[in-house]
């Protein structure tokens, strides 16, 4: 969206014309284009596969025209990363750090081995069948294994043209803080204002924040969709909730805030053993929303600013 605002693409566009050639069609509607609008609110047809290898296995299309249906998709969301770096001409992490995390004065990366002290980013546990965590991500045992991810987006000849914005998993590979999570935020909520400093144009986030599909998907999760922002009224009775969901490696989270009563909050739980409900939230999503629904008031409320 900071590309957008600074006039780089429309968001109707045919991504591939910013691909330097790599060409991206779902091969059951190869006649119809694939937009940055589709891939903001996972409506183009690209779905996720048993592996992010190859974009033209016929397991990453759905069977139906682009535009027709939500199916969320974490490869959408890698490829928009890929575009970022196509459009910019910049490394992913690069771009992010210089165009959010500065201006916020957010402590954050996509690359661990960026943290001064790997001690401090959470390994991540999930449990097994007989109720023993287990470790699903250790940063700092990867570090030390000197593992290294490389680009997933290959062509049919198995080759990889594009950039490197795949390895840093854009779709979930952030590590960061609930109270540095906080300021972008804020930002949101403050239609791209955070402490004096204009990270968005009002309008853009005015845009991000408006319902560019609606329906019902996951199990009811998602209802309606703006450009990369869950948009939600099941929650918390009388607020609408803008923000999004996590879910990966036994890590669970939420950001969400009301820009009309003037809140929002994060949490992140490592390790636990949740079940995803009829509506598509967990329990414990929904037992923190009763208790911040309880507590909170117009007139007790922190302001955003």
């Amino acid at each position: 969206m900071k590309l957008y605002e600074e006039g780089k693409f429309k968001l109707d566009d045919d991504i591939n014309d910013y691909l330097n050639g790599f060409e991206v069609r779902n091969p059951n509607f190869p006649d119809e284009k694939i937009t940055f609008r589709m891939l903001l609110t996972h409506t183009s047809s690209i779905i996720d596969g048993d592996t992010y290898s190859t974009i033209y296995d016929i397991q990453d299309f759905g069977d139906y025209k682009p535009g027709d249906q939500f199916e969320y998709s974490n490869y959408g969301y890698n490829l928009l990363a890929t575009l970022i770096e196509q459009i910019s001409n910049q490394d992913f992490e690069d771009f992010v750090q210089e165009n959010i995390f500065k201006p916020l004065n957010m402590k954050a990366s996509f690359n661990p081995n960026k943290f001064e002290d790997v001690d401090n980013i959470a390994v991540l546990y999930g449990i097994d069948e007989d109720g023993n965590y287990y470790e699903r991500l250790n940063d700092k045992k990867r570090i030390e294994d000197n593992i290294v991810i490389s680009s997933t987006v290959r062509d049919k000849d198995g080759k990889i043209p594009l950039g490197n914005a795949f390895k840093y998993s854009p779709t979930g590979g952030l590590r960061t803080s609930p109270n540095e999570l906080a300021k972008f935020m804020i930002m949101l909520s403050n239609k791209g204002l955070y402490n004096g400093t204009r990270v968005l144009k009002k309008d853009t986030v005015e845009l991000m924040e408006q319902i560019h599909w609606y329906g019902d998907a996951l199990n009811g999760l998602y209802k309606c969709k703006g450009l990369g922002l869950h948009i939600t009224d099941d929650l918390i009775e009388g607020s609408r909730l803008i923000g999004h969901t996590g879910e990966a490696y036994g890590l669970l989270s939420n950001m969400f805030y009301d820009e009309n009563r003037k809140f929002g909050y994060i949490m992140m739980l490592n390790g636990n053993n949740y079940k995803f409900g009829d509506d598509g939230f967990t329990k414990v999503e929904k037992e923190i929303a009763k208790i911040i629904e309880k507590n909170f008031s117009q007139d007790k409320a922190d302001s955003f600013e």
